[in-house]
């Protein structure tokens, strides 16, 4: 055999060799192509639904109780309101009328007897005439009135030393011109401040001064 006829046979060869392999991958794609209409055209399998996420601080929600059945027993018809009974009204109660207290009159001072200041004793120490004697009478009337606010601011502060004080002065000044009256409460009055802390008694000794002071300034004033 020649070498050109060997080499048409091989080339032949290779022809159908070539042929049968692309039958073959022909046949191949075309089962692979049936596959996959299959598995396109296969119902799709539903997907599950996705549970709802249930946080962990929240709390299911409550059940709901099935409603009650309704009873079968008629409700009882009403019975008929009664009218309300008119309010009786509070019985009011008045109260008796305070008749006003008989006013007590305040208790008149009544003065302690004393005897009538007299000034014999200025006219028989000293030699004096009556004359002279009521005017000396008449200068110790002028010192009383002085002293007198002294006395009662003193009785008011409770200041029994400057009491017994003025006291003294003016008891000095009555006596040696006369007795009686205001001298003799004088002498009392100075007395009870140097030991007594009595106020109503003072009190009382300051009453009695104004009052013979009264009548002592009506004769001998002027």
């Amino acid at each position: 055999m020649s070498w050109i006829t060997i080499l048409l046979l091989a080339s032949a060869v290779v022809l159908i060799v070539g042929l049968v392999l692309i039958i073959i991958a022909q046949i191949r794609s075309s089962r692979h192509i049936e596959t996959l209409k299959k598995k396109t055209e296969a119902p799709k399998e539903e997907e599950p639904k996705a549970r709802p996420k249930v946080s962990h601080g929240a709390q299911p929600a409550p059940r709901r109780k099935p409603a009650a059945k309704e009873s079968a027993v008629k409700p009882k018809p009403a019975a008929p309101a009664e009218t309300p009974a008119e309010p009786q009204k509070p019985e009011v109660r008045t109260r008796p009328e305070k008749r006003p207290e008989p006013e007590v009159p305040a208790k008149s001072f009544e003065p302690k007897p004393y005897p009538e200041y007299d000034n014999t004793r200025a006219m028989e120490q000293l030699g004096l005439s009556q004359e002279e004697a009521d005017m000396f009478i008449s200068e110790l009337v002028v010192q009383i009135e002085e002293e007198l606010p002294n006395l009662d601011a003193a009785y008011e502060q409770n200041d029994l030393e400057r009491l017994e004080k003025v006291s003294h002065m003016l008891k000095g000044s009555a006596t040696s011109l006369g007795e009686g009256g205001v001298a003799d409460i004088l002498v009392e009055l100075n007395t009870y401040c140097k030991s007594g802390k009595d106020r109503g008694v003072i009190g009382e000794h300051l009453k009695n001064l104004h009052y013979y002071f009264g009548k002592l300034k009506e004769k001998f004033g002027g």
